[in-house]
């Protein structure tokens, strides 16, 4: 059912129906949840995570990458790691635990620092940025995104410039 439940989602995210495809993510989450199947109950986790997040749900954002990242620490998948810390740190933000989102902002950061992955970075220096200023830290948060747009001029990355 949660194989199902996945597939039906993208089926309504190509056809531009947020609305079911919300529900079918989340309905697919739920049902994973006590599945055997690690590559898909991270796949799972991690598109429930991203969507709770964008949808305003950062506790359930939290908990869905959480589990992505206990995946991917037993699977000892660095890049899937990466990937939950990254969606934590946001939605830690938002909820006020600028420490935590710091933090995980930090892990992920590191991780492509290990594996010279410069656009990977940039858009953590942006999440870092969006992280500090968040939490009132406007001088911090300007010398990161000073730093990212250095960075994105050097990877001749237009669209990065202007998002920043």
């Amino acid at each position: 059912m949660a194989a199902a439940n996945f597939c039906h989602a993208w089926f309504h995210y190509f056809d531009k129906n947020t609305q079911l495809y919300d529900f079918f993510i989340e309905q697919a989450f739920n049902y994973i949840l006590n599945s055997q199947s690690s590559v898909l109950k991270y796949w799972i986790a991690t598109t429930f995570s991203m969507m709770a997040q964008d949808t305003g749900r950062h506790s359930a954002s939290i908990e869905a990458a959480k589990l992505a990242l206990a995946i991917a620490n037993t699977n000892q998948d660095n890049y899937r790691a990466a990937t939950s810390w990254a969606i934590m740190a946001v939605s830690e933000a938002e909820l006020g635990f600028y420490e935590d989102a710091l933090a995980n902002n930090q892990l992920a950061i590191d991780w492509y620092n290990s594996i010279d992955n410069t656009n990977a970075i940039l858009r953590l220096y942006q999440s870092r940025g969006y992280i500090l200023n968040t939490q009132g830290n406007t001088q911090e948060a300007k010398a990161i995104y000073l730093d990212a747009i250095e960075q994105a001029k050097k990877l001749n990355h237009q669209d990065a410039i202007h998002e920043i």
